[in-house]
């Protein structure tokens, strides 16, 4: 029907803004859409093209709960950048013209993560929290950040990998093709979306890259306090 046809249209007039014009429209469109500032694409495209793709849908997944992971997000985002910018924008589009969100329940250790409650689109959004611990808090974990100086690889591996909702050690690994920060950046944008803990995707980015090591004694930090704080997992 006629609808439809006019859906269809509105669609194909999308990717066409996509393909033609994708670095402005990802600069003054999605990154307002997704909470960001318009320059986050240029400071994130200094690690690479793809890097800020990654980071906004590990963020809406997070935010929103959808299904994937990390490792699929740079794969699909590597293999077709346009095709997934042209995701977020209609994925965006459903979240703000059909999608209520109810506040959901933290659950104990044993279940499946689930997320603090989601802002509804077009209501005050939930409050956010701050980190449980700076980024230059490494002496309130000696232990841990002594492992992270001297095995910090092989901890983001097998360790945090695991405790960040991560089905492997792959996306350490695979990410690494891209810079060694941008796992680094992948695993605090998610942490941070579905906690609901404040900050930007140029803060993760610029923090991770001048003092990955004490970013990374951060998230652990983090995931600690969670786990044995908050209930959950």
């Amino acid at each position: 029907g006629t609808p439809a046809c006019a859906a269809a249209l509105k669609t194909l007039a999308a990717c066409c803004l996509t393909y033609f014009c994708g670095p402005c429209e990802l600069c003054c469109c999605v990154s307002e859409r997704m909470g960001e500032q318009c320059c986050t694409p240029i400071c994130l495209g200094c690690l690479g093209s793809s890097v800020t793709l990654i980071a906004y849908r590990v963020k809406l997944r997070a935010r929103y709960n959808i299904q994937g992971s990390i490792l699929d997000d740079c794969c699909t985002t590597v293999c077709c950048a346009s095709c997934m910018q042209c995701q977020l924008k209609r994925e965006l589009n459903y979240i703000e013209n059909q999608l209520v969100m109810q506040p959901q329940t933290v659950h104990p250790v044993t279940s499946q993560p689930q997320a603090y409650p989601i802002a509804v689109v077009g209501q005050q959004p939930p409050q956010q929290r701050q980190w449980n611990s700076g980024v230059c808090g490494c002496f309130e974990d000696i232990c841990g950040c002594c492992l992270t100086y001297w095995c910090g690889p092989c901890e983001l591996c097998c360790c945090i990998s695991d405790r960040a909702w991560v089905s492997s050690a792959a996306p350490p690994i695979c990410l690494g093709c891209l810079g060694s920060s941008v796992t680094l950046i992948a695993y605090r944008v998610k942490l941070r979306a579905r906690y609901n803990i404040q900050g930007s995707i140029i803060s993760d980015c610029c923090t991770t890259v001048f003092c990955g090591s004490c970013v990374q004694c951060q998230i652990k930090r983090e995931l600690d306090y969670i786990e044995n704080q908050l209930g959950c997992k």
